[in-house]
C-alpha cells in the first residue's frame, strides 16, 4: 500500500511511502526513492501518515 509519510526526523518533509511491513499496529513505512535505513515505524493511526494526494 501507497501512502504519503512525514519523515519524523524533519516532520516539514513528506515524502511518498510505501508500507512495507505491519506487525500489529505498527507499520515500517519505506520511503520511496530513500535507501532502507530511511525506513521508519509507525502507528497505523499516526497523524504523520496520509493518503496520496491524486492530481
Amino acid at each position: 500500500m501507497r501512502l504519503e509519510a512525514a519523515d519524523l526526523m524533519d516532520p516539514r518533509l513528506v515524502c511518498v511511502a510505501t508500507i512495507t511491513r505491519v506487525i500489529g499496529r505498527l507499520l515500517r513505512v519505506h520511503f520511496d526513492g530513500w535507501e532502507d535505513e530511511y525506513d521508519q515505524w509507525l502507528d497505523c493511526q499516526s497523524p504523520d501518515i496520509y493518503p496520496v494526494r491524486m492530481v
